[in-house]
């Protein structure tokens, strides 16, 4: 596992706006990225376990994900937490099911809303349609965040783009 890198970052001041923790969370690879405002102050991947095939277990990806999102809450002081949920899966899949699970505890034991998206609406806000390929998408939210040419994983990419999603549909700034 590769560990969540925060040295030499600072959080901005108290700006008196809603500072949100937008994820696009997976049992492998989770990008992240913090927002105030229509704003991405920071942005990362917290998981990323190479190969899928690992022996990492599920717990324990999801003990270092849970320890990550600790390091980012206390650093940043979140007020709520955006996630992207996958679509599509029409059967059980229980790393899913776990992982789920943990962010549900893990935003409820720190006293903070969670707000989930489906990810094709998401796609589908920025591009029209749900279906779209991440590099379409990837587009869009380049442009409407002012971050033309900016080198992020697509993880990271999603983050921002559910984040900005949040903003946008409950119109808070």
């Amino acid at each position: 596992m590769i560990p969540i890198q925060t040295q030499g970052i600072e959080p901005k001041y108290d700006s008196g706006l809603l500072r949100i923790l937008a994820c696009d969370v997976g049992v492998r690879v989770t990008g992240y990225a913090v927002m105030e405002g229509t704003t991405p102050l920071y942005t990362g991947n917290i998981i990323n376990i190479k190969g899928r095939y690992t022996s990492t277990s599920v717990p324990d990806k999801l003990k270092h994900l849970i320890s990550s999102l600790d390091i980012i809450y206390n650093k940043w002081s979140i007020n709520d937490f955006v996630t992207s949920e996958p679509s599509g899966i029409q059967w059980k899949v229980p790393a899913l099911d776990a992982l789920e699970a943990s962010l549900e505890l893990w935003s409820q034991e720190r006293e903070i809303k969670r707000h989930r998206y489906d990810s094709r609406s998401v796609r589908k806000f920025f591009t029209g349609r749900p279906n779209s390929s991440a590099i379409e998408m990837t587009h869009e939210v380049m442009l409407r965040s002012n971050l033309l040419g900016q080198q992020k994983s697509e993880k990271e990419w999603e983050a921002i783009a559910v984040g900005l999603y949040h903003f946008q549909i409950h119109n808070t700034r």
